[in-house]
């Protein structure tokens, strides 16, 4: 069976943003929505008795969000180009340049793989993620993969996908960093329908991927597939399993989602219209 997994859903650049389009039309991603939908009020800077200086994380080894995703997917899209050794991002520096050199890689390429190898922060994220790849035998075959639902018309990216290619399943990778001492905090509960949840950091992790997870399955129908939130924090990297009360109530919560888009679709032709008369009678 091919590993290959193609999808229409893509991500463009438009002016100083990016979009996610289906199909060729700007679709709805997922992440400020299920916020809206899901997280009231929440904001973790204002949770007691942890370090809300974003500096002081950094200082101490851990990078954002961002730059954890854009790392590790550049070494994925390294090791698919150049059919690299997965420890070509944990070994020697010397090394790495003899890699690069047999490999005739680009002085960018160059540059990315060396800045992994040399990476000497405390926690030193494409290492270990490779390190971690080598130790679970998971072989990344695509990032920032565009997954649908289509009946609920939104859609999202999915950070890393991985193959067991022993059992033919794939591996959903929902990269996240941080979270130390406020992981787990809530400021109350979340809305409908997980209102017996907490409202902390790790449980809208579990909704996050719980919606990756059912795209995935909505997009590519026939493959097997398992899902995993891959923490990266000072002491290391962590493998969170998805939990079956946030994959039992995905649906529910699509219905929220989308009825909450349709009332914004709703309003925004409403208002156009509005803006258009306005416009003739003039």
């Amino acid at each position: 069976m091919s590993s290959s997994l193609v999808s229409d859903v893509k991500l463009k650049k438009r002016g100083k943003f990016k979009v996610i389009e289906i199909d060729g039309q700007t679709g709805k991603g997922i992440t400020k929505l299920a916020a809206k939908c899901f997280y009231p009020n929440y904001n973790f800077h204002e949770l007691d008795k942890y370090p809300s200086n974003k500096k002081k994380k950094v200082k101490g080894g851990i990078k954002t969000g961002n730059q954890l995703d854009r790392e590790v997917q550049q070494s994925v899209k390294l090791q698919k180009e150049y059919s690299l050794p997965f420890d070509s991002f944990f070994c020697s520096k010397e090394k790495a340049e003899r890699i690069a050199k047999e490999k005739s890689m680009l002085v960018t390429h160059k540059k990315q793989l060396l800045a992994a190898v040399n990476d000497n922060k405390r926690v030193p994220y494409v290492q270990g993620f490779w390190k971690l790849m080598r130790g679970l035998q998971l072989r990344p075959v695509e990032t920032q993969l565009g997954v649908k639902h289509e009946t609920f018309k939104l859609a999202t990216l999915l950070d890393v996908v991985c193959l067991d290619t022993s059992t033919g399943k794939y591996h959903i990778i929902e990269l996240k960093t941080g979270g130390e001492g406020y992981y787990t905090k809530a400021n109350g509960n979340m809305n409908y329908p997980f209102q017996d949840q907490t409202n902390c950091q790790a449980n809208q992790h579990q909704i996050q991927l719980a919606i990756e997870e059912r795209f995935f399955k909505a997009t590519f129908p026939t493959r097997t597939f398992e899902s995993h939130i891959m923490l990266f924090d000072n002491d290391g990297i962590v493998v969170i399993e998805l939990k079956d009360i946030f994959r039992a109530r995905i649906d529910a919560a699509l219905e929220v989602m989308a009825k909450r888009t349709d009332r914004k679709r709703k309003s925004e032709t409403s208002n156009s219209e509005k803006k258009t008369k306005r416009t003739k009678t003039l």
